[in-house]
């Protein structure tokens, strides 16, 4: 049905992210990627739709650091995207970059303190850091 509405009018941006949600929430990440990137083509500004793609590059093989700048975006349009801040905390942690990963994962704490891979990501990068000394 979606496919339909994109196919019957290509510039239908809830068409676009809302099938490009389902393919991401199925696992075929090449192509939700692909409908995101229209969706951001769309609405450049979309932060679901920037959100979408950076989570679905997490997926694709060598892709993963394709999120970070899009992730830093996210954080421009919206500094509370408190799970824009995990996911770019997470993300520099896995490239040992440990002092981006504790401002990100601070931030993203300090909007939701109760969030859980922000907790789980804090606590890795504080055993990884040799927290307490």
């Amino acid at each position: 049905m979606l496919k339909q509405c994109l196919f019957l009018d290509q510039e239908h941006f809830g068409a676009c992210i809302h099938l490009a949600t389902l393919l991401a929430n199925t696992g075929e990440n090449v192509k939700a990627a692909k409908y995101f990137k229209h969706a951001i083509k769309l609405d450049p500004n979309s932060v679901p739709a920037n959100f979408g793609l950076a989570k679905t590059f997490n997926f694709i093989t060598n892709m993963a650091e394709q999120s970070i700048p899009i992730y830093e975006r996210i954080i421009k349009l919206d500094n509370k995207h408190y799970k824009a801040h995990c996911q770019l905390g997470i993300q520099y942690f896995e490239r040992n970059n440990l002092e981006k990963a504790a401002e990100h994962l601070k931030a993203s704490l300090s909007i939701n303190p109760k969030h859980v891979p922000g907790l789980v990501g804090m606590g890795n990068l504080l055993f990884e850091s040799g927290y307490p000394r």
